[in-house]
């Protein structure tokens, strides 16, 4: 059964001190493979929501950096350490595991490496190994790749929406001046209205006053009836006057007829002094017959 190296996070002024001695050589993968159990005031750290990396820096003095794959809520995992770590011989510095959430960041007890030689060492793994380095710097490069393309489609978007400004404007125009011209075809309206309110106004003073003349009409005409019908009765008492036939008389001989007033006998002639006009009675022109004594 492997061991299981148990690492604190920093709780007390000797946290940094060395406190777990490990023995590496340089060629033996074995060795390089541990298991770890990450504790915090003796308790494990849930390390399935939380980022974990190896820091160290080995004996020749390069940097190592690297990010270790943790889904362990026991706070225990078992890594391989780089091989830059035994690409020195001696005791590596600044060994320690850094545990980092939203909450906090932390790190652990130091471990004390010592690298021990073997008889074919190479200087293949002698400089510095920082892929955690590595992957930020691809991460980064994916970001400014993502943020250029957020920049284009930004910039597809400010288009779109100036383009529908425009459209908009456009629509919007169009609406007033459809407005404006309803506007005025309203006030037409009104004004038809009103000349046609006007026009029947004036229909019906016109239908008034034609029954007035109608009616006036009437009147004159039911007058006018009657004067014609006096008139047929003066005109038939005259004729029957005028067509009366006296007795033929002389000088001597009057025929036993007598003269009354009105009436004259001339060269053998009875005749009557008849007079005829017009007269107006009630605003109508009504004819007369009279006779001069």
């Amino acid at each position: 059964m492997r061991e299981i190296i148990t690492l604190n996070l920093q709780k007390s002024e000797s946290a940094y001190s060395p406190t777990k001695r490990l023995r590496v050589r340089r060629g033996d993968d074995r060795s390089l493979r541990r298991t770890f159990q990450i504790l915090d005031a003796d308790e494990p750290v849930d390390l399935s929501t939380k980022s974990v990396s190896f820091m160290c820096e080995n004996a020749g003095g390069a940097k190592i950096m690297d990010a270790v794959t943790v889904q362990d809520a026991s706070g225990q995992f078992t890594y391989a350490l780089p091989t830059a770590v035994a690409a020195y011989i001696g005791t590596c510095k600044n060994a320690y595991f850094r545990v980092e959430c939203d909450e906090y960041i932390g790190t652990t007890d130091a471990l004390s490496i010592e690298v021990l030689g073997d008889v074919s060492l190479t200087d293949d793994v002698t400089g510095d190994y920082v892929p955690l380095l590595d992957q930020i710097e691809e991460a980064a490069e994916e970001l400014a790749l993502n943020a250029g393309m957020a920049a284009e489609e930004a910039a597809a978007a400010v288009n779109s929406c100036q383009q529908a400004t425009a459209t908009a404007n456009s629509a919007a125009e169009s609406a007033n001046a459809e407005a404006l011209a309803a506007k005025e075809a309203a006030e037409g309206a009104e004004n038809a209205a009103a000349s046609a309110n006007s026009a029947a106004e004036a229909a019906d003073n016109a239908a008034s006053t034609a029954n007035s003349a109608a009616d006036a009409a009437s009147s004159n005409a039911q007058q006018a009836s009657t004067a014609a019908s006096r008139a047929n009765e003066a005109a038939a008492a005259c004729e029957a006057i005028v067509d009366y036939t006296v007795p033929v008389m002389s000088e001597s001989t009057r025929g036993g007829a007598k003269l009354g007033e009105g009436l004259d006998v001339t060269d053998g002639v009875l005749s009557a002094m008849v007079r005829m006009g017009y007269e107006t009675v009630d605003g109508v022109e009504m004819p007369y017959v009279s006779f001069d004594y």
